[in-house]
């Protein structure tokens, strides 16, 4: 304290208060904790390290303790590391569904109406690494290259359905397992290859259309075969649709009479269709040899499948050959169903069958088989074409519809069509509110794939014809002009364009534009040469 004077009183006068003023505030009694445990702070693990703001501790005096990460060297810039908060799990949803018999796919659906969809772009690496057992997984972009679908196959959907679901904050929307088993079947049948020949003729085809039969043809007839003949065949143009309804049908020839329903025009098709392939005096079943040769095991089948086929007990249970006066086209209302007593085939129009139904000459019930082609014209339920004939078909036994063109993109058009097909043992396409309400009114590409994928696993077939026919090359048109040149070809000529301008279409209207084409026989080749230039129009219509 003597020293402590003797200082203040050598310091200058300012410097003596500023000290004064120093110790009273020292005497200033300070209230401080009793006791103070240290204890640690808790920190995240080294495995969340670096970024954010520097660690601070949570009491003023509490000391704080953090883990060093292995590998890290304190600096004077940087003593301890920069902490960062651990990220918060984010929920995800997402739906599986089918896109086809063979394939499913993922989409991201929003966890709430109006935000964004949950994105699959960090799936990548496991979709690849689950499927890779069983095939190939590819992501399909759009036309637009914005964005796409994952396709993979079908066979990896139980683990890739369980490594989703094993994640607490992912909720995953499965497929159906009746969806599954109608798309393990129909994954089965593709697998399964196409038929014999000799298989074919067991089912009652006659051998001579059954040889005929391309191999995925043969496939076709054993579709409608294993669906008890009631099935859609959806090829695209030019795969052989007709024969392949008629092969089918003729495997229920006992509960014939057949009724076909086809558009007008084509009426006279159907007639000539029958007579080539199932009449009695047709080349197709006249010029069949001996049969040595013919594929009854078949390649196609496998050597488990392969059969040892008898022709004589073959040919035994294939259905009679046709006469002519066995098939009938109607014209009119007044034309007879059944002009005589073992008429087997009845060909009757779109436009005639509705004014048969409602004189109820045609009723449920009268025919127990039936082919309708071009089966999307009954494609609204309200129109009085199909509500009259939806139930007539419905009421066959066996029931084959031909359409090239079923509707995919407008589902609501499908439903009656698969209201025909459907039975009581078999009844998929039986509620009409569920299929509205599932495939109508949530139509989106995913809906639309699904839908491919029930029809095809159920009671639809359908192939391309770049699929089926890889070795047919492109098809080619050319114009061939001919010079008319002897009388009796230019009367014939003549004959044929006196029966084009009595028509009632496009062609016949511009027949009878070119009124100078009557004088044909007088003007020889010149008519000729005027005919080849004013029809061009023809040709191109």
């Amino acid at each position: 304290a003597a020293a402590a004077a003797a200082r203040r009183a050598s310091m200058p006068e300012w410097m003596a208060n500023r000290s004064m003023q120093q110790v009273q505030r020292k005497a200033v009694p300070i209230q401080r904790p009793t006791a103070m445990v240290s204890k640690p702070a808790a920190v995240p693990s080294s495995s969340s390290w670096p970024v954010s703001t520097r660690h601070q501790a949570s009491v003023i005096h509490e000391p704080s303790y953090i883990e060093l990460p292995e590998g890290f060297v304190p600096k004077w810039e940087l003593l301890y590391p920069m902490l960062r908060r651990p990220q918060k799990a984010e929920r995800r949803l997402f739906e599986l569904s089918l896109l086809n018999v063979q394939e499913f796919t993922i989409t991201g659906l929003p966890l709430v109406e109006g935000m964004e969809p949950t994105p699959v772009t960090g799936l990548r690496q496991k979709i690849k690494e689950i499927s890779k057992p069983h095939g190939k997984s590819v992501f399909e972009k759009d036309k637009e290259g914005i964005g796409g679908k994952w396709r993979i196959p079908l066979g990896a959907y139980r683990v890739f359905f369980s490594f989703l679901n094993s994640d607490a904050m992912t909720k995953v929307i499965g497929i159906p397992e009746n969806q599954l088993k109608i798309a393990s079947l129909g994954k089965a049948r593709l697998e399964r290859g196409f038929p014999s020949v000799g298989k074919v003729m067991s089912n009652g085809v006659p051998r001579g259309l059954a040889t005929t039969l391309a191999p995925f043809q043969r496939g076709g007839v054993d579709f409608v075969a294993e669906r008890n003949g009631r099935a859609l065949i959806a090829d695209e143009m030019g795969l052989g649709k007709t024969i392949q309804s008629i092969a089918s049908l003729s495997m229920y020839w006992k509960e014939w009479p057949l009724l076909i329903l086809t558009p007008s025009s084509a009426r006279y098709h159907w007639e000539n269709e029958f007579r080539h392939w199932l009449g009695v005096d047709s080349p197709v079943n006249n010029n069949m040899g001996n049969g040595n040769g013919l594929d009854f095991g078949g390649e196609d089948e496998s050597a488990e499948q392969q059969e040892d086929y008898d022709l004589g007990s073959l040919e035994a249970r294939s259905m009679p050959l046709l006469r002519n006066s066995q098939i009938n086209v109607l014209t009119s209302s007044k034309d007879p169903l059944f002009p005589t007593s073992d008429t087997r085939v009845v060909i009757c129009s779109y436009g005639l069958a509705p004014t048969l139904v409602e004189k109820q000459k045609i009723v449920p019930g009268l025919f127990r088989c039936a082919i309708v082609d071009e089966s999307h014209m009954l494609k609204n339920i309200k129109s009085q074409r199909t509500s009259r004939l939806v139930p007539i078909l419905h009421s066959t036994n066996r029931c084959v519809l031909l359409s090239g063109t079923p509707a995919f993109a407008r589902p609501s058009e499908l439903f009656p069509q698969l209201k025909i097909l459907s039975t009581e043992q078999d009844a998929w396409w039986g509620n009409e509110q569920l299929f509205v309400q599932k495939y109508v009114k949530r139509t989106t590409p995913a809906r639309r794939a699904e839908l491919f994928a029930m029809l095809t696993g159920t009671i639809m077939i359908r192939r391309l014809k770049h699929d089926m026919l890889k070795s047919m090359p492109k098809k080619v048109r050319e114009k061939v002009l001919t010079n008319v040149v002897s009388p009796e070809q230019r009367k014939e000529f003549h004959q044929c364009m006196e029966m084009l301008r009595e028509g009632k279409g496009v062609l016949g209207q511009l027949a009878r534009q070119h009124s100078a084409l009557d004088t044909v026989e007088d003007h020889g080749s010149h008519s000729v040469s005027l005919l080849n230039e004013k029809s061009k129009p023809s040709q191109e219509a």
